[in-house]
């Protein structure tokens, strides 16, 4: 018995890769549980294709196991420490430094207690710059963040100087609270082409941007991709187009995640003010919060739905997403008919059910037309879980926040 276990352990690295790529995932992972030589077979680029860890600084262990064999199969590591427990943000140096030159490495996320990576106060040179030796090589920095309290967390502020050193930085990402009108203009010298602002509460000290900074700002970046992100933003969203939009600010992009609110003001103000540069809408709320809002009852005050009068007004619209409101079919009709084929995303989850499933199918039928491509509205019982009729624990909904995000990112 013995003889034929020692022989099992003595297969060839070779063969018992091959044998593990006949296995599903499962299955090899209990298979390299056999003994010392099998388990170390197991760590091969092959076997982790697109792995995501999320690795708890206060655990040891873990940590020791990703530096030692993990580091360079990760694709997606996700961060999990307190930012201010000094232990932990000297192991996070240790780790930044072990994955500092892994190819394989796609996505990095923090996740902590508070705000984020550095704690309050100024951020400064050493604390970003460390990590990346060469500034001016950077390509993209991204240091928005998402506030699981928007009403209560810390501000800081941001150095401008030191964006200016990214003398090649083309993708900046940062949180409202931290932009003012001196580091808009500070960045103004860097070859930018998506700057990403995310808004989270709304700071009474905060003095906003002014129509003449963002005008400046236009005059500088004529092509850029402007996207604003409002994230659990229950307090902002309402004010939206009194404290934070802008008739001169080049948004091309509007995200409203998770803020529980329609605004209906807002759209009809960017549909007018913003008409040149507006791309892409989307509003996005759970299903099982508003279920039993009819989007049209929302839009009583105006007489028009603004997604309709934002189809016609906005002559660059490509995309427009709505979940966690009931819409009209004939104003879905409306929109694929003043947008066309110009419409390259149409995203819809709740409709009114009134129409017969004839009348449906004959709406669906010339939305196809119109858009040129096939259409139906999603699925509530298919989508993302933080979209549908159930509620969902907070990381669920965090994950697709950040999935969104990344894409508005990378894209």
């Amino acid at each position: 018995m013995n003889r034929n276990s020692q022989k099992w352990g003595e297969l060839p690295t070779l063969v018992l890769g091959q044998i593990y790529e006949y296995l599903e995932p499962r299955d090899r992972l209990n298979a390299s549980l056999a003994c010392k030589h099998w388990r170390s077979v197991l760590f091969q680029k092959r076997f982790f294709t697109n792995f995501k860890l999320k690795l708890h600084v206060d655990n040891d262990r873990q940590c020791k196991f990703f530096r030692h064999t993990l580091h360079h199969l990760t694709s997606e590591l996700i961060i999990i420490f307190d930012f201010l427990n000094v232990f932990h943000i000297e192991k996070i140096r240790r780790i930044l430094y072990k994955i500092a030159r892994c190819d394989n490495l796609q996505g990095l996320r923090f996740q902590t207690n508070s705000v984020g990576l550095v704690p309050p106060g100024d951020i400064s040179e050493e604390s970003l710059v460390d990590i990346e030796h060469r500034p001016q090589e950077l390509k993209a920095l991204t240091l928005a963040s998402i506030k699981y309290d928007p009403s209560h967390y810390p501000m800081f502020s941001m150095e401008n100087t030191l964006l200016q050193k990214c003398s090649t930085l083309q993708v900046l990402s940062l949180d409202y609270d931290t932009l003012t009108e001196e580091l808009l203009h500070a960045i103004e010298i860097l070859p930018l082409k998506k700057f990403l602002i995310s808004v989270h509460g709304l700071d009474r000290h905060h003095r906003g941007i002014s129509e003449r900074a963002w005008s400046e700002f236009s005059a500088n970046f004529n092509n850029i991709e402007l996207i604003v992100s409002l994230i659990y933003a229950f307090e902002a969203v309402e004010v939206l187009q009194v404290r934070i939009l802008r008739q001169n600010m080049p948004i091309t992009h509007l995200r409203v995640l998770f803020c529980d609110y329609m605004n209906v003001e807002a759209l009809e103000w960017m549909s007018i003010n913003n008409n040149n540069t507006l791309k892409s809408i989307q509003w996005i709320d759970s299903a099982y919060k508003h279920s039993d809002k009819n989007i049209m009852d929302l839009f009583l005050r105006s007489g028009q739905d603004p997604f309709v009068m934002m189809s016609w007004r906005c002559k660059n619209l490509e995309e427009i997403v709505i979940h966690g409101y009931v819409l009209d079919p004939h104003n879905i009709v409306g929109i694929s008919r003043l947008r066309g084929r110009t419409l390259k995303r149409l995203e819809v989850s709740m409709i009114d059910s009134t129409p017969t499933e004839a009348s449906m199918d004959s709406f669906i039928e010339e939305i196809n037309t119109l858009l040129g491509q096939k259409w139906e509205p999603l699925n509530l019982n298919n989508v993302h879980p933080a979209l549908g009729y159930l509620p969902v624990p907070d990381d669920v909904r965090d994950e697709y926040v950040f999935d969104l995000i990344r894409r508005d990112i990378s894209n």
